[in-house]
């Protein structure tokens, strides 16, 4: 019989091997996990956001709690682009980190926009067409205005986390 690791939410389950130690310096994979229709959005290990696994990138030692991140949400298209995140007990909600919700016509992202938000997302005004979009965490900057100061996009790659959330695409007819 296949127990379930103590911890889990009812309807939680792990795909890979549970983690109880790691060296530091290595690099040790994390399992991800599935609950219910939720995103996976990684893990928090203490206060490392959404990593996939432990290495000396992350800047962790000594003993960690690790704690899955799932998060309800949807994107919709119409005649503006939407992204709503319904809270759950696993979200990100009360943290030092925010979303970003990245949109382009071009399925490889060669040239995309973004918008840097907690929960609600709507990007109005699009030509008609296609658009993929992405939905990741970033951490939120030192500044006390961080959405009035968001980098170019060439400089976006550092305050995203390694996991990109839902992706996929939708119709924007105005």
């Amino acid at each position: 019989m296949n127990k379930k690791p103590a911890g889990l939410a009812d309807g939680m389950e792990l795909s890979g091997d549970k983690v109880t130690s790691y060296t530091y310096g290595e690099t040790t994979r994390l399992p991800t996990a599935t609950y219910k229709d939720l995103c996976f959005g990684g893990r928090w290990v203490d206060r490392a956001p959404a990593v996939t696994e432990i290495s000396s990138s992350n800047h962790i030692q000594g003993d960690v709690t690790i704690t899955p991140i799932f998060e309800d949400i949807e994107v919709s298209g119409g005649d503006t682009l939407a992204m709503m995140i319904d809270d759950s007990k696993y979200s990100m909600k009360k943290s030092s980190h925010c979303y970003c919700f990245m949109y382009s016509k071009d399925q490889d992202f060669k040239d995309f926009d973004y918008d840097f938000t907690n929960q609600f997302s709507e990007i109005e005004n699009l030509e008609d067409g296609t658009y993929y979009y992405q939905v990741r965490v970033a951490k939120v900057f030192d500044a006390p205005d961080y959405f009035d100061d968001m980098p170019a996009n060439d400089g976006l790659e550092h305050y995203l986390a390694d996991v990109v959330l839902p992706e996929g695409s939708a119709d924007i007819k105005n």
